[in-house]
């Protein structure tokens, strides 16, 4: 009989399905149809569906995780950002990061970087529920294309390294993204808000009250 009850309360890991998680910052509207032009543009020109189908944004941190653990998440998450601030995004030009990819580079990377760093807490609790570790975006970027041709690769980046690309954004949320599987629809299932940038008027203010 206990060997029956142990059997029972036995946990299959392999059972679980595992959805994938995005944590992104999505884009205004006019930069992202700027993106979006750019994908259109790579697939014809070359005649392939070879850009990256998955929306316009920064992705800070992706990971594997089952649905029942969401709400820890979303716990978790929410602890970290409500202590970070808002930032300003630089986008310039075009760039290939990592190789035989085509992608915009965010010139600004020591915000991202500050918000990953605070996030190896949420990895501890994803691993310690058997989940693959987070994969976090140490360099932060907007794809277009990924995993080219060496041939097509090389025309793509000598018809882009013709273009500019230049825009600047605030961010003041980040989005937390779930899809079954990669490429298909993403679902926004979070937004968590950061704190609002202190104006240099607002400082002064609090400087002289003082």
């Amino acid at each position: 009989m206990e060997t029956s009850e142990k059997a029972n309360t036995s946990f299959d890991w392999a059972q679980i399905v595992l959805q994938e998680y995005l944590l992104v910052v999505q884009l205004p509207l006019p930069i992202s149809t700027e993106v979006r032009t750019a994908k259109e543009t790579v697939n014809r020109m070359f005649h392939q569906q070879i850009a990256e189908k998955s929306g316009p944004h920064i992705v800070l941190a992706s990971f594997y995780a089952s649905e029942a653990m969401e709400d820890t998440i979303f716990r978790y998450v929410h602890r970290i950002l409500k202590s970070q601030k808002s930032f300003e995004v630089v986008l310039n030009n075009y760039g290939s990061l990592p190789s035989r990819s085509l992608n915009i580079r965010v010139q600004n990377q020591a915000p991202f970087k500050q918000i990953i760093t605070a996030l190896k807490a949420v990895e501890n609790y994803i691993v310690s529920c058997h989940c693959p570790p987070v994969h976090f975006f140490f360099y932060p970027h907007i794809s277009i294309a990924e995993h080219m041709p060496v041939d097509l690769y090389f025309d793509t980046m000598m018809e882009f390294s013709q273009k500019t690309f230049h825009e600047t954004f605030m961010v003041d949320t980040l989005v937390l993204l779930r899809r079954s599987r990669v490429y298909n629809v993403e679902k926004r299932i979070q937004v968590f808000t950061l704190q609002p940038e202190t104006s240099f008027i607002e400082n002064s203010l609090l400087t002289t009250e003082k």
